[in-house]
């Protein structure tokens, strides 16, 4: 386990130094007023639907927020150390959240438990040993219970403020068989993203249906008719 928390603080020290993306945007949703660091400093008012850049590797490099931020220093993860909160903004889940890579999810169950009711008649279930289990993971990423308005995309929800209920959220699964490249895959991604990004725009292509509609003959999370999309070349 230590090895695994060492590692952990390893990963989250190199993702401050270099972050999948230097940047990101996003629109204000209500007017926000930005105090001052220094005496002579203007408080800064954002209009609300304002475009705002966020300099993600400008906070992970801010001597403010991280002394001697050139240093690559692991030790500042280590759980004594306070990291002030949207100083370290490498990715959000959000997207994992609506369009797991699995709906579902087979276990098989290793001792007899009982599942505890949720509402006043209903009966308690009891699962025995060797039975095997489906686990709805796109059910639990949908469920209002733990994400009120499950079907719109809100990035917020995993802003550090909102507390997600343990085991509602387990896009690559949970326990000892959970996908060991999760992070990699996670890394992976956003490097892609930003290549493409970085150089092209993304359009809809003529054959995308529109608005955009799953597939329900797949098992898996596919849209109908394809998703058919135009690369078009932003830099020489």
């Amino acid at each position: 386990m230590a090895d695994n928390t060492y590692l952990q603080i390893d990963l989250t020290k190199i993702l401050r130094k270099w972050p999948p993306v230097i940047g990101t945007d996003r629109v204000c949703t209500k007017p926000c007023t930005i105090s001052s660091q220094l005496p002579n400093e203007p408080l800064l008012n954002i209009e609300k639907e304002v475009m705002v850049s966020i300099p993600v590797l400008g906070l992970h490099r801010d001597p403010v927020y991280y002394p001697n931020p050139e240093i690559f220093d692991p030790e500042r993860f280590n759980g004594e150390n306070t990291i002030e909160e949207f100083a370290y903004i490498p990715f959000g889940c959000e997207i994992l959240r609506k369009w797991p890579p699995a709906i579902g999810s087979d276990r098989a169950c290793t001792k007899p438990y009982t599942i505890p009711s949720r509402l006043p008649d209903e009966p308690r279930l009891t699962i025995e040993k060797d039975v095997m289990i489906s686990i709805p993971i796109i059910g639990l990423h949908r469920d209002p219970v733990y994400y009120p308005n499950p079907d719109t995309f809100d990035p917020e929800r995993f802003n550090g403020e909102n507390t997600i209920e343990e085991f509602a959220y387990i896009p690559f699964g949970c326990g000892p068989r959970k996908c060991i490249a999760s992070r990699f895959a996670l890394v992976e991604l956003k490097a892609l993203l930003f290549k493409f990004l970085l150089h092209f725009e993304i359009l809809p292509g003529k054959k995308l249906q529109l608005p955009v509609e799953l597939d329900k003959s797949s098992f898996n999370l596919l849209i109908k008719g394809g998703f058919w999309f135009i690369l078009k070349k932003t830099t020489p």
